[in-house]
């Protein structure tokens, strides 16, 4: 089972007690059928997916799409190491460029 806690570079910095608030505020805000007392009783994803599933009536397969998207990094560098505020993408094809013309 996958425990509830959070993927997030904000969340990193801090405590992961601090981490699992900021990410119990994430789901609130995302989806605020909750109380207060059901998000601090969630066990993993798992028991968030099964949750959202039976307060709004909506797909498992919609619900795991919606809970992975609350749990995925703020902000993450990709593997070319250049912040994801700016992209990759250019260095990217450059190289893909270079490696087809040496062929």
């Amino acid at each position: 089972m996958n425990p509830v806690t959070p993927n997030t570079s904000s969340a990193s910095t801090g405590t992961p007690s601090d981490a699992k608030k900021i990410l119990l505020k994430d789901i609130g805000a995302k989806w605020g059928k909750f109380s207060e007392q059901e998000l601090g009783a969630l066990k993993n994803k798992d028991d968030l997916i099964t949750q959202v599933v039976a307060k709004y009536s909506i797909d498992k397969t919609q619900a795991q799409r919606d809970v992975d998207a609350v749990m995925k990094p703020d902000l993450q560098l990709p593997p070319c190491g250049v912040p994801a505020a700016r992209s990759c993408l250019s260095q990217r094809r450059g190289r893909a460029a270079a490696t087809f013309r040496k062929r």
